[in-house]
Order: C-alpha cells, then structure tokens, then sequence
C-alpha cells in the first residue's frame, strides 16, 4: 500500500464533506462508492498481512461509511463520520506513527517478555548486579515520510558502564514501500539474535 492511496482516500473524504455540504447526493454517492472501492481493495490488504493497525483502519471506516449510508438524510451525522475517517488515515501518512504501532506491537511485548519496563521509546530493567536500558533511536534526519531507527544499549553495573552501545550498524526504514511484515521479521530476529546475546553477557 501506498501513500498515495491515502492521499487519494483523503481527496475522496474533502470531496464527500463539501458534498454534503452542498446536499448534492449525486456527488455524495458518488465519492462515497469511491472511498468504500478503495477501503474494500487496498486497506483490505491489513488482514492479509497481519497488519493491526491497517486491520484497525480498515474496519473503522467500512463501519463509517456503513453509518453514513443508513444515515444519509442526516448530513450532520455523515459529516461526523467522514470526519473521522478523515482523521484516521491522515495519521496514517506519518511514518513515526508507523514506527509507534511496531514498538507497540513487535518490540515492547518481546522486551516485556525479558522483565523490561517501557518509559516513552526506552525500555529498563533492574537486575541484581546491573540495570539495562535498550532505546529506540530515530534517525535525526527522519521525516514524515521516511523514519529510520536502530537499538542502542546503556548498561550499569560492577566494572561497567556501557552508554548508547550500537551492536549493529543497521537502520530499519520505515517508508511508503516498505514492506511492514518482513521488517517486523526483520527486528524480531535482531532482538532475539542479537540484542539478547548482548545483554545475556552481563548477568
């Protein structure tokens, strides 16, 4: 799925309020077929991807757009509807969003997993002898529509004091054509290769 694809869903919610706006139910049914098209054909392709987040986004607005339908002599309550579809997928075009669903949903339940406590995109924990402290660093030259992360590693203890320890040189990028569930493969084979040999070093 594309960018574009949202940008286009987006032009089709503008389209649809200032029909409503309008009261012309020619155009209104008209980009309504065209935002349900293309929620049922690309936001559709979340489930075949185990996408949570698309997943999400896909049924809310098949449930809006269901709403909008039932209640199309109600402008007021179409309008609230397109609205939060509108609002929805333009959370979508940015990629650090996308980078928060991955730590929610790949990176913070395999830390959880280890005994680590998540505090905003770091996560610690507090052994006997050392405290471990894993971040989620993003690139600064990140942008709305490309971010690029790595793990670095802080750890304490007796006769050490490691601080921002990368242990690999790659970045994971985040992008329009990325592909997300090879990239959440991607992660959970350095954490559970990588990271976790680096830290199961000092114990």
């Amino acid at each position: 799925m594309s960018i574009k694809i949202i940008e286009r869903m987006l032009d089709y919610c503008v389209k649809l309020l200032d029909a409503f706006n309008a009261n012309d139910k020619k155009k209104i049914i008209k980009w309504l077929v065209k935002l349900e098209k293309e929620n049922k054909e690309e936001l559709s392709s979340g489930k075949e991807f185990d996408i949570e987040f698309l997943k999400a986004l896909h049924g809310l607005i098949a449930k809006e757009i269901t709403n909008i339908k039932k209640n199309l002599d109600n402008s007021e309550k179409c309008k609230k509807s397109t609205e939060l579809i509108f609002e929805n997928l333009r959370k979508i075009i940015d990629q650090r969003i996308v980078r928060d669903q991955i730590i929610k949903e790949v990176i913070h339940p395999i830390l959880k997993s280890w005994g680590y406590k998540k505090k905003a995109r770091s996560f610690v924990k507090k052994e006997e002898k050392y405290t471990k402290k894993l971040f989620v660093v993003t690139s600064q030259f990140c942008d709305y529509y490309e971010v690029d992360f790595t793990f670095e590693i802080s750890i304490e203890g007796p006769d050490v004091d490691l601080f921002r320890e990368r242990i690999s040189r790659d970045w994971f990028e985040i992008t329009q054509d990325t592909d997300l569930k090879k990239l959440k493969a991607q992660i959970t084979a350095q954490l559970l290769n990588e990271v976790k040999t680096f830290l199961d070093k000092y114990k």
